[in-house]
């Protein structure tokens, strides 16, 4: 029995465009974005042309970095920026976290809308 072709995966063009504005907000090039997101120039290309997906890495290393919300970049929540934090170590695990349980948040908050479920 033949397999099914896969649907393609649509791509957030939306959050194709807030990924370019972000890069713009920082005035940074492609290639600085790229090496701030553990990523390559082309890539950097791709996402903002909206043939790629924003790499969730990506995502975490805005948000550690240059304290880009990760619900900004997903959903387009209203504030770009999120709260700054001291450097110590321990701050610096917490915003790790912090910005895993952001992208999870988000994640879960677009499956859900894709379901048509609401939030409790």
């Amino acid at each position: 029995m033949p397999s099914k072709p896969k649907t393609p995966h649509l791509i957030d063009q939306q959050a194709a465009k807030r990924f370019k504005l972000v890069r713009k907000f920082l005035k940074l090039n492609q290639s600085e974005t790229a090496e701030i997101c553990g990523s390559s120039q082309a890539m950097i290309s791709k996402i903002e042309k909206g043939v790629k997906e924003i790499p969730q890495q990506a995502i975490k290393m805005l948000f550690i970095k240059k304290n880009i919300s990760a619900d900004y970049l997903i959903n387009g929540s209203v504030n770009m920026e999120f709260k700054k934090s001291g450097g110590s170590e321990l701050v610096t695990n917490i915003r790790e976290l912090q910005a895993e349980m952001e992208i999870m948040k988000s994640q879960l908050w677009m499956l859900m809308k894709e379901r048509g479920l609401k939030a409790i």
